[in-house]
């Protein structure tokens, strides 16, 4: 066989083996990005959400088709479909080193 043919089947066979490894390897993510266990799952329904800023306490609390603010007045619904959106959707960007727990 002529050199120039052999040259060719062997990068061949190697940019082949190439594209098999980056098709395996795309579905993963590196340092446990897909690990998202943190987002609430869809199926279950979001129905009290708190939030508490230095001794002050805002509560929305879901009364059929309301959300309530300290069981006083009516939310906004778009300002509610945003929370819930995000508390649904939240993604790990990457985990967090046992180091920065004990700080």
């Amino acid at each position: 066989m002529n050199k120039l043919i052999i040259r060719n089947i062997l990068l061949s066979v190697l940019l082949i083996l190439l594209l098999v490894l980056v098709f395996l390897f795309k579905s993963r993510s590196p340092f446990g990005k897909s690990q998202s266990s943190f987002a609430a799952e869809p199926k279950k329904e979001i129905t009290r959400i708190e939030f508490l800023h230095e001794g002050e306490k805002l509560v929305l609390t879901k009364d059929g088709d309301n959300w309530i603010v300290n069981g006083k007045h009516e939310a906004r619904k778009s300002g509610i479909n945003f929370i819930t959106r995000i508390l649904t959707e939240i993604k790990i960007k990457s985990p967090v080193s046992p180091e920065l727990f004990q700080a």
